[in-house]
């Protein structure tokens, strides 16, 4: 019997012999995935060969983008795939941002809110990030242990990646989607700004901040 899952909880809990984490295609791997199911062997395959890898190179492995991508660019022109894919840098596609925040809803609300300060604050700046770093700084109180529990839930749901040496990942396309998660959030009580050119300039300029929320630059991507 084989089951699939997105909670890794669910087949520790019922004892299944082995776990099989599914892992991203290599970069190979990935642009001949994409490639039959974009050209199917059409001899466009090679005068787009540049394009394909740019979005191979932003899908990262992941099956599920690469098949949207190949159904989304499929016989379109050229101008067509560089237009989408200056849109792919500033949003997911509804697709896969649909598919990937389905395990974001199963989340609780500090579950959620932990995704997103990881998202947007801890690793936007591409330092690497310790779990001992994380639950000292989120912490609420001496006895609080939510984020120790909050860290092994999002693990489970494949939503970061801790390494053997305690440090956390996340991969670009969730934080993509964490990124997107908070601009559809109600902009007089967004939770995070980064853009100064956009966001923090506008809440400030029209005094639109009402809550607490959590202002930080970076340089993008």
């Amino acid at each position: 019997i084989i089951v699939t899952t997105r909670d890794e909880q669910v087949l520790k809990a019922n004892k299944v012999d082995e776990i099989y984490r599914l892992r991203e295609f290599n970069h190979d791997k990935a642009l001949e995935f994409f490639n039959l199911n974009t050209f199917n062997q059409s001899d466009d395959q090679r005068e787009y060969s540049t394009l394909s890898e740019k979005v191979v190179d932003y899908a990262r492995g992941i099956p599920l983008v690469l098949k949207v991508l190949a159904h989304l660019l499929r016989g379109r022109k050229k101008e067509i795939w560089e237009s989408e894919l200056d849109k792919l840098r500033r949003m997911p596609p509804t697709t896969v941002y649909d598919a990937m925040k389905l395990s974001y809803d199963d989340l609780d609300r500090k579950e959620q809110q932990l995704f997103l300060d990881l998202a947007c604050f801890f690793l936007r700046s591409h330092i690497i990030v310790n779990v001992s770093n994380v639950k000292s700084l989120l912490k609420d109180g001496e006895s609080d242990n939510s984020v120790v529990v909050g860290l092994e839930r999002l693990k489970d749901k494949a939503l970061i990646t801790i390494s053997e040496d305690n440090c956390i990942s996340m991969h670009d396309c969730l934080q993509e989607m964490a990124w997107e998660i908070v601009r559809r959030e109600d902009p007089e009580s967004r939770s995070w700004l980064w853009d100064p050119n956009d966001d923090i300039y506008e809440a400030l300029e029209n005094d639109k901040v009402k809550y607490q929320l959590h202002i930080t630059i970076f340089e993008s991507r």
